[in-house]
């Protein structure tokens, strides 16, 4: 639904967090370095419409729902980790991850909320995030390149090669490494 049809108190309490969204506090050590850009900002009101229809889909009462703080409350994250989680397979997940992360800024910077709120968000991001590994793309290719048996075997060769000494074929040293 559109922000005005939500309750008046919920309307009100996102625009005040859409306000320190924009142009954070400098005095408030948990605020946000800098503000969110005009396409964030949107993003954010229609994250901020979309959990509260959810809440109100599952059956809150509209005039349970008075502030942007009852979303990062218990019983509201159940309901709304709950909805469209993502499958095994991956599928939903993009999406999935952005409203935690959603809700991990509105509990961190916003509502104050308790630090178990807080790192229980943070474990569900980790646990759906897309894992990145130490070795860099470029090092990963190299690594590839490297490890086909033409060049284990010219490199097992340059040793007698720079000492002086014979030097095997490349075919007695694919033999020896594989």
């Amino acid at each position: 639904p559109a922000l005005a049809a939500l309750p008046h108190l919920y309307q009100d309490s996102v625009r005040d967090y859409l306000g320190y969204c924009q142009n954070p506090p400098d005095d408030d050590e948990q605020a946000p370095r800098k503000g969110l850009r005009e396409g964030s900002l949107r993003t954010r009101v229609f994250l901020l419409r979309y959990m509260a229809a959810i809440l109100l889909q599952a059956g809150w009462p509209g005039d349970a729902l008075t502030s942007v703080n009852d979303l990062v409350e218990p019983d509201a994250l159940d309901v709304l980790l709950k909805y469209k989680a993502p499958a095994p397979d991956g599928t939903g997940r993009a999406q999935y991850l952005v409203r935690i992360v959603v809700l991990k800024s509105i509990a961190k910077y916003w509502a104050a909320a308790p630090d178990e709120v807080v790192k229980s968000l943070s474990r569900i991001i980790n646990r759906h995030s897309k894992k990145s590994h130490s070795m860099a793309p470029s090092n990963r290719r190299k690594l590839i390149m490297l490890s086909g048996s033409e060049v284990r075997a010219k490199l097992f060769t340059l040793a007698p090669r720079v000492s002086g000494g014979t030097r095997p074929t490349v075919r007695e040293t694919v033999g020896m490494s594989a």
